[in-house]
């Protein structure tokens, strides 16, 4: 009991010095103006995030933002406000902070909800307003998995959205994602979950690779969906395409490939992955062993 008490005090202490090397972040709360976030220490948006914003377990220090447009359908932003801790935003318009001054976004059961012709500006505003080295994670319906991909089809056909959720208009994949990652600013992304229907489209195999949940909390998993520990749910009954994208900080771009001809060599593909995190919680940067098993992280690009 002593063991596990200490622990969790070395844990906590851990956490306040990280708050306080960053300048105590906490000490501005709460947020209910792009005024107030832009005069943050540090910076973390939770696009779409509803009630999952500080102080809410996993989502400490994130600031949630909501789509003043979907007042109806979500009951966010009802007279541009949507409580403490959260900003509205109007789709279509540039998100109201500067350049390079955002260390992480997250975003979770968020993108299919937008139509996929403007998933384009989303990434490059994403890319605008992220520091060199900030990144964005995402967690997106994979309609790839097995039990999805017949209303995919039927609503790809019928050019209409998911008839069990009218509100998601993009049935979001890993072949479309690849494709409108690698034709943003971020030109790749590091991917941990997917059904691959790339590599065959017909029959697209389930990838499931270490997540560091530190970075940012995804629920809809195998790791954290709850549904997915009946037995016998095998491959994972909910899974989620999800995938981070880095601002280099050098600015520069991978070579670009087509989705259809992706590298699984090197260091991309079967290595043990590590990862450097900066003082705002950003990371610094990727690094890779040599292939080692099952584990490996791979770039769309």
């Amino acid at each position: 009991m002593r063991t596990t008490w200490l622990l969790s005090f070395l844990v906590e202490l851990q956490s306040l010095v990280a708050c306080r090397a960053d300048g105590d972040f906490a000490a501005k709360w709460p947020v209910t103006s792009w005024e107030a976030v832009a005069q943050q220490q540090r910076i973390w948006l939770n696009f779409g995030g509803g009630l999952n914003r500080h102080p809410s377990a996993h989502y400490k220090g994130y600031i949630a933002v909501e789509a003043a447009a979907q007042v109806k359908a979500f009951g966010w932003c009802a007279n541009d406000t949507c409580g403490d801790n959260c900003v509205c935003y109007r789709m279509g318009e540039p998100i109201p902070l500067a350049d390079g001054t955002v260390s992480r976004i997250h975003s979770e059961d968020c993108l299919e909800h937008i139509p996929e012709a403007q998933l384009p500006k989303v990434f490059a505003d994403f890319y605008r307003i992220l520091k060199p080295g900030g990144f964005v994670r995402i967690g997106t319906p994979d309609y790839n998995n097995p039990k999805d991909v017949p209303y995919m089809r039927r609503g790809q056909q019928r050019r209409e959205g998911d008839a069990r959720n009218r509100l998601h208009v993009t049935f979001t994949s890993f072949s479309l994602m690849s494709r409108l990652i690698q034709e943003s600013p971020f030109g790749s992304a590091v991917w941990y979950h997917f059904y691959d229907d790339v590599r065959n489209n017909s029959a697209p195999q389930w990838h499931q690779y270490p997540i560091d949940y530190s970075l940012g909390y995804v629920k809809r998993t195998p790791d954290n969906d709850r549904r997915n520990h009946i037995p016998g749910n095998d491959p994972p009954h909910i899974t989620s395409l999800v995938f981070d994208m880095i601002k280099r900080v050098d600015g520069s771009l991978p070579r670009q490939r087509s989705a259809g001809r992706m590298s699984f060599s090197g260091a991309l593909f079967g290595a043990s992955p590590r990862q450097s995190v900066s003082g705002d919680g950003s990371p610094a940067e990727v690094r890779s062993r040599r292939p080692s098993g099952s584990w490996f992280r791979r770039m769309s690009r």
